[in-house]
């Protein structure tokens, strides 16, 4: 930028970077918040294409007059079924968090998922504002000083030290979710299995054959959309982490 002063020119370039830095900014916004709600439709179509297989599944279990033992069966049914549900929805979640984590952790991810941390909440976000503060010391020392001032030595040397401590408690901090997690989806999974297995055996003691083999291949069915829906959950977790 050519100005009638080298103050001038810098200060014309100085806002240039600015506004083309907040394009930027926004620009990557505008992506972020595309792909989350791209993302959003997925996970609300994968879910109804559930609800959908499951409603076909119940159809076929209420088609004939209840008998008293159909009545209380369809009570135990129920139970199972809101089991099932909240067992689902709490694996959902518990899977989410675990991939956003490990993400991290392998380092496809450079930025702290926020389950990380509210492990140590107060700790993480203490160290993780004194370094934001020691790297805009260190921005305002640098536009003073040169980079070999004393001035500016000390507030790096700061500024390393801060930033080893925080890493080194969001490291622990992640190490430690990432066994609660695993051991977590373990458990709902086990149990999310059981649930699955007594409501299944549970509604297939009063069909005929044929409808037997139709509840097979919905149950099939059923289990592909679940494994979907849970996988674009996982993948709508991180895409809101990352916005």
């Amino acid at each position: 930028v050519e100005a009638e002063s080298s103050k001038k020119s810098k200060e014309i370039s100085d806002a240039l970077i600015d506004e083309f830095v907040l394009y930027i900014q926004e620009l990557s916004a505008q992506e972020f918040a595309n792909t989350r709600r791209f993302l959003e439709e997925l996970v609300t179509e994968a879910r109804e294409k559930v609800e959908s297989t499951e409603g076909k599944l119940l159809a076929i279990t209420s088609t004939r007059e209840a008998t008293a033992d159909d009545k209380d069966m369809s009570r135990s049914e129920s139970e199972l079924e809101g089991e099932r549900l909240k067992v689902r929805d709490r694996l959902a979640t518990a899977e989410a968090e675990l991939g956003a984590v490990t993400d991290f952790t392998s380092g496809k991810s450079a930025t702290p998922p926020w389950s990380i941390m509210q492990q140590d909440g107060s700790m993480l976000r203490s160290l993780e504002a004194a370094v934001s503060e020691n790297r805009l010391k260190l921005v305002e020392v640098s536009e003073l000083y040169n980079a070999e001032n004393q001035h500016v030595k000390d507030q790096n040397e700061k500024l390393l030290k801060v930033s080893k401590l925080y890493e080194d408690h969001v490291s622990q901090a992640a190490d430690s979710l990432v066994r609660d997690k695993s051991s977590m989806v373990g458990t709902l999974r086990q149990q999310l299995d059981r649930v699955n297995a007594q409501l299944s055996e549970l509604r297939k003691r009063r069909l005929s054959p044929s409808e037997k083999r139709k509840v097979a291949q919905l149950e099939r069915q059923l289990n592909t959309w679940d494994e979907n829906h849970l996988s674009l959950v996982k993948q709508l977790y991180q895409a809101r982490v990352v916005e």
